[in-house]
């Protein structure tokens, strides 16, 4: 009977130390503020993760089922970790999509309009005529004022080959066969002229005047 009735004390003494499970309301009072380590090394807290996400996305982050964690804080820490990076992942691949329904919608609008489409064309040429530009005086620091000049005579020579009846075709037959020159040389040579011979068949008949010096 005194064995019986020690358990029975026993077993009233466990069920008093059990904890009630949390509401949500606790977890967050308990939690959103403790701070925790991520995989990259930065400090964060669930209540950081929750403005990071607003920021991010305008939209508030959608609290996870974490009752389950109980009064595990890593558990809620995780829970709510996970939504937030799946969340953003989520926003920014519709976003992305978006936009590329957008550009796609754009260039088809452009595409109708000769006068869009011969100034999408300029803007084209005149990046990947800028571009070769810098690349070509970064690697020649010593001669820049040469191969500034360089650059721009081929830029009008190959204006005028346009002008003159010279097929774009026709143009980079003639630069792969000039001998005695390195393989990147040509390459950057073969995009000048391409870049200004399209700037010209487009209405600017010395695309040297679009070169940007950066200073």
């Amino acid at each position: 009977m005194k064995k019986g009735f020690s358990l029975l004390i026993l077993a009233l003494l466990l069920t008093g130390c059990a904890r009630t499970p949390p509401t949500s309301v606790q977890q967050s009072n308990a939690f959103d503020n403790a701070k925790y380590k991520s995989d990259s090394g930065k400090t964060w807290t669930v209540s950081q993760l929750k403005a990071d996400y607003l920021s991010q996305t305008g939209n508030t982050l959608t609290s996870p089922e974490a009752l389950s964690c109980q009064w595990d804080d890593f558990c809620y820490y995780n829970a709510f970790a996970k939504a937030h990076d799946d969340g953003i992942q989520a926003f920014n691949n519709i976003k992305v999509a978006k936009d590329k329904a957008e550009r796609e919608k754009e260039a088809e609008a452009c595409s109708a309009s000769p006068e869009c489409k011969r100034k999408s064309e300029i803007s084209r040429y005149s990046q990947i005529l800028n571009r070769t530009y810098a690349m070509v005086l970064a690697e020649n620091p010593y001669q820049q004022d040469e191969f500034d000049g360089a650059v721009r005579v081929m830029c009008r020579k190959a204006g005028e080959s346009q002008r003159a009846g010279v097929s774009e075709k026709k143009l980079l037959q003639n630069v792969d066969m000039i001998e005695g020159i390195a393989p990147h040389t040509r390459y950057q040579i073969r995009q000048v002229a391409e870049a200004c011979w399209n700037l010209s068949y487009n209405g600017v008949p010395n695309g040297s005047v679009l070169i940007k010096t950066g200073y």
